[in-house]
């Protein structure tokens, strides 16, 4: 019988609970038995765990223990150019990958400094010009695995909608020294543009930094964010780069939480999520924008319909499952 080829990852942990034909599957808690990030807050499934000296131990003895064929790391604070010299000292045939779940406009930082370690990397979007910036700075393997959502995490739960629209995110900007916004990425005045607009018409409820010129809320983390995507009747979406199928954490989250999700057009999403109006809503302007969330919230049973459509489509496609089905095809080209 064939050996499976091992993979260890440091995230997401939901698949230590799966099964995979294809994959022998090592989940190592480089945060430790309660990830954290840097400002002390859980860290849940996401990105930025600081690592710890617990889970840097654990990682280098499953590395002793299997020599693994795959390494599939995410952005770790305090996890540094030594810990991977000593594993590649003792695993040097694996391949090193990194799930980069945060699509930069340029080389992102992390990658040029970890360059001559990384193997693979692994954008949260399709886009070609991007991964051909990859290519030219000198990875040798580019592609894309999307961030996943736990069903479980993200179910609809019974409870009020107390607003009309929810949006979780930041406004990135400088002023100038005459007191201008210098924009941090392509579609930040946009973001900021269609917050202004649509916090003026609608009950708009925003957790996030405080750069807009009306109150919004603090942050909340792990557990608690996911039930707030579902206190409005609507989730906007608005991203800061418009490249082929760039999804977010915060795309695939409100997909999944089972409010009707309205976003900026994505190129190329109908691909993954149908035509416009069936899974999800998008759209190309504010002003259409405006009009969609006026349309559904005076029509409670298109809205619904669509949630409903939307949850299933989230769940059977873009689920933390789904996404290990995605990493095993990447595995199975990559040991080709």
């Amino acid at each position: 019988m064939n050996r499976k080829p091992t993979l260890v990852f440091t995230r997401p942990w939901h698949w230590a609970d799966y099964e995979s034909d294809e994959l022998n599957l090592v989940y190592v808690p480089i945060g430790g038995s309660v990830p954290k990030r840097k400002n002390g807050k859980p860290a849940g499934d996401g990105v930025g765990q600081v690592a710890t000296r617990e889970g840097i131990f654990h990682l280098r003895r499953e590395f002793e223990k299997y020599k693994p064929d795959l390494f599939l790391y995410w952005v770790h604070f305090k996890f540094d150019l030594e810990e991977m010299r000593i594993l590649k000292e003792i695993s040097p045939k694996t391949l090193f990958i990194c799930g980069y779940g945060n699509q930069p406009h340029t080389i992102s930082n992390h990658v040029k400094k970890f360059k001559n370690f990384i193997d693979v990397i692994l954008l949260n979007s399709r886009d070609e010009k991007n991964y051909q910036k990859y290519l030219e700075f000198g990875i040798k393997h580019v592609g894309t695995l999307h961030d996943g959502f736990d069903p479980f995490e993200w179910r609809p739960i019974d409870q009020p909608r107390e607003h009309e629209v929810f949006f979780g995110g930041n406004q990135t900007y400088k002023l100038d020294a005459n007191g201008r916004k210098i924009w941090a990425y392509p579609l930040s005045k946009f973001r900021y543009d269609l917050l202004c607009k649509v916090n003026k018409r609608y009950d708009l409820l925003v957790r996030g930094n405080n750069k807009l010129p009306f109150p919004v809320h603090p942050y909340l983390w792990y557990p608690d964010y996911s039930k707030e995507f579902q206190k409005a009747k609507i989730v906007l979406g608005a991203p800061h780069y418009d490249l082929k199928q760039y999804y977010s954490r915060r795309t695939i989250h409100a997909g999944g939480c089972g409010r009707l999700f309205v976003t900026r057009y994505i190129p190329d999403m109908e691909e993954d999520f149908g035509p416009n109006h069936k899974n999800i809503v998008w759209f190309h302007s504010i002003a259409e924008c405006l009009d969609q969330i006026k349309f559904y919230l005076d029509h409670d049973s298109a809205r619904e319909r669509i949630e409903r459509s939307c949850r299933k489509l989230f769940v059977e496609n873009h689920s933390w499952l789904a996404r290990l089905r995605e990493m095993e095809k990447v595995a199975r080209s990559l040991l080709r």
